[in-house]
């Protein structure tokens, strides 16, 4: 399927990279991170589901992919061990400079109009 929806995966390529987030399931599971999708009727296999993490997160990190029961995807479960994981970020703040950019403005009063619906 990764070749029906090129657009996608190179979106989703960028948003992972922009955000500096890895693919658990193959940072984990290495060197055969396998599909969680099966189409019989196509005899096609694929990776659809995906957990995108900090890397951070790997060391505290399982996870495991069961057979399928009810779905034609196969369970993707991460488990993360929050005990003990030190985080070093700093308090969120809003840039209130923001507010004076028309453009921003703009685009969140769209956003918020649509996700309000």
């Amino acid at each position: 399927y990764q070749g029906r929806k090129p657009g996608v995966y190179k979106a989703m390529g960028a948003i992972q990279q922009e955000l500096g987030l890895v693919d658990a399931w193959v940072k984990l599971r290495k060197p055969d991170p396998g599909y969680t999708y099966y189409s019989a009727p196509h005899a096609k296999l694929a990776r659809l589901d995906y957990f995108l993490i900090s890397p951070i997160f790997l060391k505290q990190a399982r996870i495991e992919l069961y057979s399928r029961m009810v779905s034609d995807h196969n369970p993707l479960v991460l488990d993360v061990e929050l005990d003990g994981l030190e985080l070093k970020v700093g308090r969120w703040t809003f840039e209130r400079g923001l507010l004076k950019d028309p453009e921003y403005c703009e685009h969140m009063s769209k956003w918020i109009t649509e996700f309000l619906g």
